[in-house]
């Protein structure tokens, strides 16, 4: 039964709505879900693929068609790059039907309403709340809730309404569903070229029994043609063409992809969430981890303000401070994508390729991305993961010097005549794992009873006593435990999350003391691990982090004699 009022109303019941609704539902509040569609998950607008970090938040492993865990990318002439490890998941390919529809019965199952075949009207803000029409299957409904939410997509009907502004970029996409692609279990295949992915790339993602293939890129670099057209071009003209010339045609599907975060995602009572606004990654077009990532962010104040019912200026300007640091990461990724990609000739992508092919070349750049190395250095850490001579190291770094993504410079040593020095000159998009490994929680599900404080103890004792109620009896009892429950879950939280905060920023001080300490890449890492791993031995130092345990044991006297450790 639909009520009149709620806490919460969410226009849009997509994967970002669903989560939205889930979290909210969790802590308490109440939420309508509204979906204008008759069924959840269609029509279907993306590449289908959810990074690890969202599925793992909601756990719908049944609905992965492919484990993706590496690449093939191509340049314009055809040179190949191949990337991965098939022991790390890259990426998963699912059948996005089913995960929206998983996401959503969370909500449902947390407590939240749902409308299908429905959409707003009108809406209009007032001093205690918004009052919104909904058309329910042809019925007009008043309803009013303390927040509106779009997660409506694109071209979100709650952002035209409340004039909340457009996204940076809002790029074109256009794919197929096909049957009879040769590709690689596991990898998909990324396309680069001007005549049929202008700016950007073209791809063939596995999908269970079928593939998908599809492009996108700017409106102003389309010119006259479609993505469509485009497409055409690599499955019929390319010098790839023959590996599509057995594929059968069993779905399409085209949607824009908005890409840059809007001005002020909340105004007022009226909030938008993941592609409403405007946060899917300008170099992958993804926008479910993201959009998890915005709630995520978002909720600890959210819940706060829709609780008290206080939008205040300055609760608003809260609310969208949250997300300043997706905003900076997205322009980053950007200018990165348009240095790399965008603006780079067929010409620049095919020598960006000819550089990058090369996994010698790739692991020296990572290396240099950290610090400044000599090539003696960099051949004792590269001689442990690959079969290279430290004449090849500096074939590769002139390679490297040449184009212009490294520098170098004579410096005196102490160790005898000059030597020459090598750093990193222009930033490329590699991920580098520096400092302390990620911190992931674990869900327990299994625990012993024995260990729960008295007051938690009481829990059970009154679950036990509401077994010799009337069901009335039983409900108001098992209430009030519930609301108690949820109140102590919700301090531990906060405290969580007020350590973790704490333990980023001594993470992030270790770091800064240690770079004005001169410290270099062992050494920093060193210092990490012994901070957070305080019985540490020599032995355990060396193998979690590639090290020889002489090598430990010199930098640790290094760092004793600077006064560092004891």
């Amino acid at each position: 039964m639909i009520r009149d009022n709620y806490d919460v109303i969410v226009i849009g019941a997509g994967p970002v709505g669903g989560y939205l609704a889930w979290k909210l539902t969790e802590k308490g509040l109440s939420v309508l879900l509204v979906e204008e569609h008759a069924e959840i998950g269609r029509p279907f607008q993306c590449a289908g693929m959810v990074n690890p970090s969202a599925m793992d938040k909601i756990g719908a492993f049944d609905t992965v068609l492919t484990r993706i865990w590496g690449a093939r990318m191509y340049s314009p002439s055809g040179t190949e790059i191949v990337i991965g490890d098939p022991d790390t998941t890259r990426t998963w390919s699912v059948c996005r039907k089913l995960f929206d529809e998983r996401v959503v019965q969370l909500s449902l199952d947390s407590g939240a309403d749902l409308l299908l075949s429905s959409k707003p009207v009108s809406a209009t803000v007032t001093s205690s709340g918004v009052d919104i029409s909904l058309d329910i299957n042809g019925e007009i409904k008043q309803l009013q809730c303390r927040m509106l939410c779009g997660a409506d997509g694109a071209h979100s009907w709650v952002r035209r309404t409340f004039k909340m502004g457009r996204p940076k970029e809002l790029l074109i996409g256009f794919q197929i569903e096909v049957t009879g692609y040769p590709g690689e279990e596991g990898r998909l295949d990324l396309f680069t070229g001007d005549d049929f992915a202008p700016g950007f790339f073209a791809w063939a993602i596995p999908s269970g029994d079928t593939t998908r293939i599809g492009n996108w890129s700017l409106p102003n670099k389309l010119g006259e043609e479609s993505c469509e057209d485009l497409l055409k071009v690599l499955m019929k003209s390319s010098q790839w063409k023959e590996r599509f010339s057995n594929c059968k045609e069993v779905g399409r599907y085209c949607g824009p992809v908005p890409s840059g975060l809007i001005h002020k995602p909340v105004i007022d009572r009226v909030g938008v969430f993941g592609d409403a606004a405007g946060l899917c990654k300008p170099t992958t077009g993804g926008g479910i981890g993201k959009g998890f990532e915005q709630v995520d962010l978002m909720l600890p104040k959210l819940v706060e303000a829709i609780a008290t019912n206080d939008f205040t200026k300055s609760t608003v300007k809260n609310l969208n401070d949250t997300i300043s640091s997706l905003r900076r990461n997205q322009n980053k990724s950007r200018a990165l994508r348009n240095v790399f990609l965008t603006e780079s000739t067929d010409e620049e992508l095919d020598e960006l390729f000819y550089l990058l092919e090369n996994p010698t070349r790739r692991r020296i750049l990572q290396l240099l991305s950290v610090e400044r190395l000599y090539p003696l250095k960099m051949h004792k850490q590269l001689s442990r993961e690959m079969d290279v001579t430290q004449q090849a190291i500096v074939k590769h770094l002139k390679i490297l010097e040449e184009h212009g993504f490294v520098k170098s410079k004579d410096e005196p040593s102490n160790r005898g005549p000059r030597r020459r020095v090598y750093t990193s000159s222009r930033e490329v998009s590699l991920h580098i794992d520096v400092g302390p490994s990620t911190y992931k929680q674990k869900a327990e599900t299994n625990f012993d009873v024995s260990n729960l404080s008295p007051q938690h103890k009481r829990v059970l004792d009154a679950i036990e006593e509401s077994r010799q109620m009337d069901s009335k009896g039983r409900i108001d009892l098992l209430s009030r435990v519930s609301e108690d429950l949820r109140t102590s879950i919700s301090e531990v939280e906060d405290e969580r999350r007020s350590l973790m905060t704490l333990l980023g920023e001594l993470n992030r001080q270790i770091t800064s003391t240690a770079q004005n300490a001169n410290c270099n890449y062992h050494e920093r890492i060193l210092l990490h691990h012994i901070l957070h791993n305080k019985d540490y031995t020599i032995e355990s130092a060396a193998s979690s982090l590639g090290l020889r345990e002489a090598e430990v044991r010199n930098i640790l006297e290094n760092l004793q004699a600077r006064g560092l450790t004891r």
